[in-house]
C-alpha cells in the first residue's frame, strides 16, 4: 500500500504536483491518465525519490519513503521509466539487473535470481532472445526487455511509465493481461497510459490528472459516467457491450 497525502513536488522552483492525495492498493491495476505535462511521470518519480517531494508525506506500508534506504525501497517498488539508455549487453544480463537490489557486493547471482529472470522473460515472451544483444533489437523488443527487468525485481509494487510505448497492439494487449495477472497475485501495479480505451478496459482504478492535480479517481465505471474525460481531454469515449465485456472507443464530435 502506498499512501500519498498532500504531496507537492516539482523541479527547482517550479511546482508540478499540487496537494496530491492518492492511495495505491495491492491487488489492483491503477492507471494514471491525463494530458501531456500534467504531472503523471513526476508523481511516479516522487514515489521512488527520483524527484523528492517538497511537502506532504509518501508512505509505503506505513513507512515514510525518506526513512528507507535505497535498497529497502527498491525491494518494495520497481520502476520502469520512459526514456532508457540501451546498454551493449545480452538480454539475460539486462533482465538480471532487476535482481541487483537483493545482492551484496561483489554481486554473485544465485539460483533464485536466474530463475526469476527466466520467469520474467517468459512473461513477456523474450526467453528465446536471452543471448541476443539488447542494442541490436528493435525498439519494441527493447521495451519488452526493460519490462522483464522490472518484473524480475519481484516487488510488491510495480510502477510503469508508458510501458506500451513501441509495442504493437498484440504485445500491448499481452502486457495489460500480464498486469492484471500480477495484480491477481496481490501486487500493486501502477501504469501511466495515453490510450484511454485500454485504461477503461483493464484498470481496476483510474486516476485522472490535469495541471498537476488529481481531478477524478475511481473505478472505470465511475470515471466513465462522469464528464471528466470530455472536459480534461476534449474527446468523447463511448462503449458497447460485447461477448468479451465492455469495449471502449473514441467518438468524433
Amino acid at each position: 500500500m502506498i499512501e500519498m497525502k498532500n504531496v507537492c513536488a516539482g523541479y527547482g522552483n517550479e511546482e508540478v504536483l499540487h496537494n496530491i492525495n492518492l492511495s495505491i492498493e495491492p491487488g489492483k491495476v491503477t492507471v494514471l491518465v491525463g494530458p501531456n505535462g500534467c504531472g503523471k511521470s513526476t508523481l511516479l518519480k516522487s514515489i521512488i525519490r527520483l524527484n523528492p517531494h517538497t511537502s506532504g508525506t509518501i508512505a509505503v506500508d506505513g513507512d515514510l519513503i525518506e526513512k528507507l534506504d535505497s535498497s529497502a525501497l527498491a525491494q518494495r517498488i520497481s520502476y520502469l521509466p520512459q526514456g532508457k539508455k540501451v546498454p551493449d549487453i545480452t538480454v539475460r544480463r539486462m533482465v538480471l539487473h532487476g535482481r541487483f537490489t537483493y545482492l551484496k557486493y561483489p554481486r554473485h547471482y544465485r539460483k533464485q535470481d536466474y530463475e526469476m529472470a527466466q520467469k520474467a522473460m517468459e512473461w513477456v515472451g523474450i526467453e528465446e532472445l536471452a543471448e541476443k544483444n539488447v542494442s541490436q533489437l528493435s525498439g519494441g523488443t527493447q521495451q519488452k526487455v526493460y519490462i522483464a527487468m522490472a518484473l524480475a525485481q519481484d516487488t510488491p509494487v510495480i510502477l510503469m511509465d508508458e510501458p506500451t510505448a513501441y509495442l504493437d497492439i498484440g504485445h500491448q494487449m499481452k502486457l495489460m493481461e500480464t498486469a492484471k495477472a500480477l495484480a491477481a497475485k496481490g501486487k500493486a501495479v501502477v501504469m501511466v497510459l495515453h490510450d484511454l480505451t485500454q485504461a477503461f478496459r483493464f484498470a481496476d482504478r483510474i486516476v485522472v490528472m490535469s495541471e498537476g492535480e488529481i481531478v477524478a479517481q475511481g473505478m472505470p465505471e465511475e470515471v466513465y459516467q462522469s464528464a471528466v474525460i470530455d472536459t480534461t481531454f476534449r474527446v468523447c469515449v463511448e462503449r458497447m457491450f460485447t461477448e468479451s465485456g465492455w469495449q471502449y472507443f473514441y467518438k468524433s464530435e
